[in-house]
C-alpha cells in the first residue's frame, strides 16, 4: 500500500498536482513499510516458516486462517500451556519441546573424590525403578566449586536415552569410571569407623590388642572401600565388633581428659 501511494504521488508530482514534500513523505513511508516487511519475514523464517509458505501468504487474496509453525528440531512436547481460544502474545510460551534421546544426569561427587574425576570419563547409571539395567553415559561438565553445606560438587553427565526408558527427574546412582588400577587395597565397609571426622580402622597389633589407625578412603563399591593411605596390604583389620572398640576408645579418651 505504501509503495503504491509513493508511485501515485510521483505521478501526481510529474503532473504538477502533488508537491515535492508529499512525494518525499510517501517515499519515506514506503521505505519504512519495506523494512517492517523484511523484519516480519525474517521472524517468520526463524520460526520455521518456509519460503514457499511465505510466497503463498503474500500472493493469496487474504491472510489464511491457519498458519503452520514447524518445530526447530525433532523432539517431544513435554509441556503445553496453549489452550483453544487463548490469546498468544509475543514472548508467551505455548509449548515446551525437548529432545529426550539424550538426557542430562546431575551427579553429586564428594569433595574427597574430585581429584580423581575428569571430564570425558565414563559414567554408569543404575535406577532403583529399573532393576537389572545399567545406562552408559559420559561426564561432560564439572563445576568450579563445591556446595559449602554438603561438600559435594554437582557434575553433569550425558546419557543415551534413544529408547525413551529414562524419564526426567528420576533418581539414580552413578558410578564414575576413573581408571583401571592394577592393584587396589580395599576393606569391607563395616571395618570403617568415624571418630572426630576421621575415618579409622582397628588393626590387630597382638592378642587382645588393637591399634586405631586413621586412613584415607577412596572409591566405594559393592560393600568395599578403597584405602588410599594409612594401611598396608596384609594387615589384619577388625570387621565385626569395630563399634565396640570405638566405644572403648572414646571412653578412654574421655577418661584421659578428666585426668588432665
Amino acid at each position: 500500500m505504501s509503495r503504491r501511494e509513493f508511485e501515485r504521488k510521483t505521478q501526481l508530482r510529474d503532473q504538477r498536482v502533488a508537491s515535492e514534500k508529499e512525494v518525499q513523505e510517501a517515499e519515506a513511508a514506503a521505505r519504512s513499510a519495506a523494512a517492517a516487511l523484511r523484519q516480519a519475514k525474517q521472524r517468520l523464517l526463524l520460526l520455521g516458516v518456509s519460503e514457499a509458505q511465505l510466497e503463498a501468504l503474500a500472493s493469496g487474496p487474504s491472510a489464511p486462517g491457519d498458519l503452520e509453525i514447524r518445530a526447530p528440531f525433532a523432539g517431544e512436547i513435554v509441556e503445553r500451556s496453549a489452550v483453544l481460544g487463548a490469546l498468544a502474545g509475543a514472548g508467551k510460551r505455548l509449548f515446551t519441546l525437548a529432545d529426550t534421546t539424550t538426557l542430562w544426569a546431575m551427579v553429586s561427587i564428594p569433595e574427597s573424590q574430585l581429584s580423581r574425576v575428569r571430564v570425558g570419563q565414563e559414567v554408569r547409571l543404575t535406577v532403583e525403578s529399573l532393576p537389572g539395567r545399567t545406562f552408559a553415559g559420559k561426564l561432560t561438565w564439572l563445576p568450579a566449586q563445591v556446595d559449602e553445606r554438603t561438600r559435594m560438587a554437582r557434575g553433569r553427565a550425558e546419557v543415551d536415552n534413544r529408547d525413551g526408558t529414562l524419564k526426567a527427574q528420576m533418581f539414580a546412582r552413578a558410578l564414575i569410571v576413573t581408571g583401571a588400577a592394577a592393584h587396589a587395597l580395599v576393606v569391607p565397609q563395616a571395618a570403617l569407623q568415624s571418630v572426630s571426622s576421621l575415618s579409622i580402622v582397628f588393626v590387630r597389633a597382638g592378642e587382645d590388642l588393637f591399634e586405631a589407625r586413621a586412613v584415607q578412603i577412596g572409591a566405594k563399591r559393592d560393600g568395599l572401600v578403597e584405602i588410599l593411605s594409612g594401611l598396608k596390604p596384609g594387615e589384619p583389620v577388625v570387621v565385626s565388633g569395630g563399634f565396640a572398640l570405638k566405644s572403648q576408645l572414646l571412653i578412654s579418651r574421655l577418661g584421659a581428659g578428666c585426668v588432665d
